[in-house]
């Protein structure tokens, strides 16, 4: 019998964004970090709301959902350390050192978190189908109006 079951689910839909606007989500969630995926040589970096729910089943199994809700990515070229975003400036540096960026009330330092996790993975995971589904509707639409082969 099994005594524990461990459940990710990832909401849908995803919203590919620009670095300025994923440090403003960020903010707006007062996290102090976004994650950094790779996924089929798709470098990203990622912010969600994790939400947790636990329960016992009636049959005695503990039960362990997540889920990412909200969640928004911006492709980048490679990984960095942190995000120094100045939200009067509405300007981003992404860098691996900080030294020699003026800093302000307005400047906002995120870590740029790369470890193994099996939420920011799942949901690299579902950024990799929605983009793929994206394309093959745009092709199929293309094929559809005399635009595809």
């Amino acid at each position: 019998m099994e005594r524990a079951k461990y459940e990710i689910w990832v909401d849908t839909p995803i919203k590919k964004v620009s670095r300025e606007e994923l440090a403003q989500m960020t903010m707006f969630h007062g996290h102090k970090a976004v994650c950094y995926a790779e996924q089929e040589g798709k470098k990203m970096l990622i912010n969600f709301l994790l939400n947790t729910e636990d329960r016992i089943l009636e049959n005695g199994t503990y039960l362990l959902r997540r889920a990412a809700t909200e969640v928004v990515f911006a492709e980048v070229e490679e990984y960095k350390k942190m995000i120094i975003y100045d939200h009067f400036k509405g300007t981003d540096s992404y860098t691996d050192d900080a030294k020699g960026i003026p800093v302000y009330e307005t400047t906002f330092p995120i870590a740029v978190l790369r470890y193994p996790s099996k939420i920011v993975e799942k949901v690299a995971e579902a950024i990799i189908k929605q983009e793929t589904k994206t394309k093959e509707k745009a092709a199929e639409l293309g094929r559809d109006f005399g635009g595809g082969t």
